[in-house]
């Protein structure tokens, strides 16, 4: 064979292979979409599985993938369905959402135990985007109770915060929260649970919330929000019932509430304006006035004191008031040096032929004083030794006429004496008021509240 013909039938073998190998890559480039990957995997809603929250302050909207496959696009407190995604190895991805792209938060793996829920919990604010991931099992509780776990997901009110649980059987302390963690489940009663957040090793309380769960109902509780942001992403507590693995939104219950009652004791000061976190709730309140029993919201509430009308406070502070329960705010001192003394006022309720009183020293320049009260029945005197913002305890009376002799502490220098008749079924407080010395003096008075009537009502004295 020539030369010539060799080179050729070499040509013509090579010119079909290389053509062979091209139209073979075509067809496997044609294998490899250039678009987004679609996942193999198909998820559906099932009773374990991953279940997504957005508790992330200032995102319009998170996008939650498992597999490349988008799952839930969640709005601000929002909870997600819970998604059986199989078991093993799983990447996750989490997503910030705007009108006009998709910004990556975050990739991660969960390896997957099938019998288990993962609730993956974005928190804290965008600007400084956590993410966590819970886990529990299904599990069943008793008729009667409940369960319910925290976790805190704001460091706009403090690092670290206790939990109280308040309800008919008593009190559960949960100290020590930080910021990012979660607590175990906790048992409770079913029906009305009092929850109290404080910030850590203090009587501060930072909200609560009036939690009615339901029987045999599992809860989780999220901490979120920010102190700057718009009314409905400020610090709250929200709930999920996790007995539910539909989608659904976090809800809240109501903040608790306490009442209050204000009284001005100053002798020397104008009529008087209280507010409670710069709202103006009573205006014009002449000295020896007591305000009804108000609604306020419980927790650390700040009292401003303001002449009728005026602006400046001439006292402020703030001071925690406990759900349910009743408290007095007693303006007291002269008008320059003007003050608030607050006390609860328990409650109690004594037979229709007894009464129950107590004692409030609130005039600022008597001594420390002491005072005889005596009964007509066959017993022996009370006595009561107070100084300046002194509150005695409640102390049953037989209801009908009480002797009353107020002395100096230590002498026998009588301050003031009389009779005073109490009503069966009542409660009282009596008020030391005035000065006895000074510009603006006058005899201290013995002036009687009755705790009973919430109605707005004047200082009295029988003597």
């Amino acid at each position: 064979m020539n030369r010539n013909l060799i080179f050729r039938v070499l040509f013509v073998f090579l010119s079909v292979s290389i053509v062979s190998v091209l139209s073979s890559c075509e067809g496997t480039s044609r294998r490899f979409p250039a678009g987004e990957i679609v996942s193999p995997f198909k998820f559906s809603p099932g009773q374990t599985g991953v279940r997504f929250i957005n508790i992330c302050a200032n995102t319009k909207q998170l996008e939650f993938v498992v597999a490349t496959q988008p799952l839930v696009s969640a709005s601000y407190k929002y909870a997600g369905t819970v998604y059986d995604v199989g078991s093993g190895p799983r990447t996750m991805q989490i997503k910030a959402v705007s009108e006009s792209a998709k910004e990556l938060l975050t990739e991660f793996n969960i390896k997957v135990d099938p019998t288990k829920i993962y609730t993956v919990v974005a928190y804290d604010r965008l600007s400084n985007f956590q993410y966590t991931i819970l886990e529990s099992v299904p599990k069943v509780i008793g008729s009667g109770k409940s369960q319910i776990r925290f976790f805190h997901g704001t460091k706009d009110i403090s690092g670290t915060v206790d939990i109280k649980i308040v309800n008919d059987k008593g009190t559960q302390v949960i100290e020590g929260v930080n910021f990012g963690n979660v607590t175990e489940y906790w048992e409770t009663d079913a029906g009305k649970n009092n929850i109290i957040i404080l910030t850590s090793g203090t009587n501060s309380v930072i909200l609560t919330a009036v939690a009615h769960l339901e029987s045999g109902k599992i809860y989780s509780a999220f901490l979120s929000g920010i102190n700057d942001g718009p009314a409905t992403q400020k610090v709250d507590l929200n709930f999920l019932n996790d007995s539910d693995s539909r989608a659904q939104v976090l809800f809240n219950y109501g903040p608790g509430e306490a009442k209050v009652r204000f009284l001005h004791g100053s002798l020397d000061a104008p009529q008087l304006d209280f507010l409670v976190d710069d709202v103006k709730i009573l205006t014009d309140m002449p000295f020896k006035l007591s305000s009804a029993l108000l609604r306020v919201k419980a927790g650390s509430r700040n009292i401003k004191i303001v002449d009728a009308g005026g602006v400046t406070p001439i006292f402020s502070n703030s001071y925690n008031f406990e759900i349910d329960k009743s408290y007095m705010v007693l303006a007291i001192n002269s008008f320059v040096n003007l003050g608030a003394l607050v006390f609860e006022t328990p409650i109690k309720t004594p037979g229709s032929d007894k009464a129950n009183l107590r004692v409030v020293h609130a005039s600022s320049n008597a001594p420390s004083i002491y005072i005889k009260l005596t009964t007509s029945e066959v017993r022996p005197p009370n006595f009561v030794t107070l100084s300046f913002r002194g509150l005695s305890n409640y102390v049953e009376y037989p209801a009908g006429p009480v002797d009353v002799a107020i002395y100096q502490a230590g002498t026998t220098d009588t301050l003031k004496y009389g009779r005073m008749f109490l009503d069966g079924g009542k409660n009282y407080t009596a008020y030391i008021l005035g000065f006895i010395s000074g510009t603006v003096s006058s005899s201290i008075t013995f002036d009687l509240l009755v705790d009973t009537e919430p109605e707005s009502q004047t200082l009295f004295s029988w003597f």
